[in-house]
């Protein structure tokens, strides 16, 4: 179950940033024992032409590449999954019935956690959203303006949209507030 401690997002983000660099750092280590294993074989039973045995073990290093990288992502994808379905889940229903209430509840007791910034980023929003339709729009906006720095790339484009939009809708400007975001 995610916990809600925006006050932690900087610590947050750092925290992902690292878990990523540990997992590519483990990849790459891991490439170039197999990459060296598979080279030093080939090398010691090789009774040939030595460009003919450069070419081979460059050609074993892209297929090994290709095949770590296919590994990753799938793993990567699968690490994903189960957050965005449980999210995108609860979000579909929230807009069947627009009821704030039971999208905070929903939000913050999923089974699942985020598993990467984005993620959590999403998640955070996704209450600033359910806060809004419970009309506690100072909430939101506390939320939002604490989930804004540290937002990246289009999930900084939209917190900051939503953070204008709220206020406009506060001094009679604006429209509705957007929908809270899925696919994720």
């Amino acid at each position: 179950m995610p916990e809600y401690r925006p006050e932690n997002l900087p610590e947050d983000r750092k925290r992902f940033q690292r878990e990523s660099g540990r997992r590519i750092l483990g990849i790459a280590l891991l490439y170039a024992a197999v990459l060296a294993a598979v080279d030093a074989g080939m090398v010691r039973g090789f009774r040939g032409n030595w460009r003919v045995l450069a070419l081979l073990c460059l050609l074993a290093a892209l297929a090994l590449l290709l095949a770590v990288l296919l590994i990753a992502l799938r793993r990567s994808d699968r690490r994903l999954a189960a957050f965005r379905e449980e999210s995108n889940a609860i979000i579909r229903q929230y807009q069947d019935d627009h009821d704030g209430t039971k999208l905070w509840r929903a939000l913050t007791s999923m089974h699942s956690t985020p598993q990467s910034f984005q993620q959590e980023t999403m998640w955070y929003f996704n209450l600033a959203v359910a806060l809004c339709a419970q009309r506690r729009t100072e909430d939101a906006l506390d939320l939002l303006l604490l989930l804004s720095p540290c937002a990246e790339g289009e999930e900084k484009k939209l917190v900051d949209a939503y953070i204008r939009q709220i206020r406009e809708n506060q001094s009679g400007h604006g429209s509705a507030a957007p929908s809270p975001s899925g696919d994720r």
